[in-house]
């Protein structure tokens, strides 16, 4: 199953996680079998340790960007796949 949570950041990521961890336990579901996506990958830590497959939805229209700009993304997406070397990447088709 995946799962692409638009709220799902640091400040909603526990309240998100109890939800969500509760729904897939009332049906025996295995997190294991969910992908949890996000554009924000620092809210991705609990259900990363509770076995949830977890992306990070990449910032969209990076091509607009102006060089220095693509540039500091290009470094904070790859600071974030360093840290997490399970963390898949998902973007839109622009």
């Amino acid at each position: 199953m995946w799962l692409d949570i638009k709220n799902l950041k640091p400040e909603t990521a526990e309240l998100i996680f109890n939800r969500i961890s509760t729904l897939l336990a009332n049906k025996n579901f295995k997190t294991s079998n969910v992908l949890i996506e996000t554009k924000y990958p620092e809210a991705l830590q609990l259900f990363k340790k509770a076995g949830y497959k977890t992306s990070y939805y990449l910032p969209t229209q990076l091509f607009k960007l102006k060089k220095t700009q693509l540039e500091a993304k290009i470094k904070t997406i790859n600071t974030y796949l360093a840290l997490d070397k399970n963390l898949a990447i998902s973007s839109s088709y622009e």
